[in-house]
């Protein structure tokens, strides 16, 4: 089973996703801020993670950089932040995908179907 691990502070839109993609046959793990992220990160490995990224305590950015320099997990960013400039941001740190809020958890599942899974990846 393919492993999910998805930081986004609104909790409606974090549950909303999680059961979308459970559903949708991914084992899930979601958390509210960067240091449940970091600390589960650091526990568990991922195939792919799903960054909000205005988070409350830390920009996503760093997170999306973390992530590449530390993992082989595919990065998707999931932001109200919909520039020019943070997308060239993100996929400069690294990100694999940019998805612009409000995602629905049919297009972030079509998404994540559509990565290049690493190999080995999964839970």
């Amino acid at each position: 089973m393919k492993t999910v691990l998805i930081v986004e502070d609104d909790d409606a839109l974090r549950e909303s996703l999680e059961a979308y993609l459970d559903l949708a046959g991914f084992a899930v793990t979601g958390v509210p801020d960067g240091r449940s992220f970091r600390r589960e990160l650091e526990e568990h490995r991922f195939a792919v993670v799903v960054i909000d990224l205005g988070l409350p305590d830390e920009e996503g950015e760093g997170l999306v950089e973390l992530v590449r320099r530390t993992t082989d997990a595919m990065i998707v960013v999931v932001t109200s932040r919909d520039t020019l400039a943070a997308r060239v941001d993100c996929y400069g740190l690294g990100a694999d995908l940019f998805l612009r809020k409000p995602v629905d958890g049919r297009e972030l599942t079509a998404a994540i179907g559509d990565l290049s899974w690493p190999s080995g990846a999964g839970g």
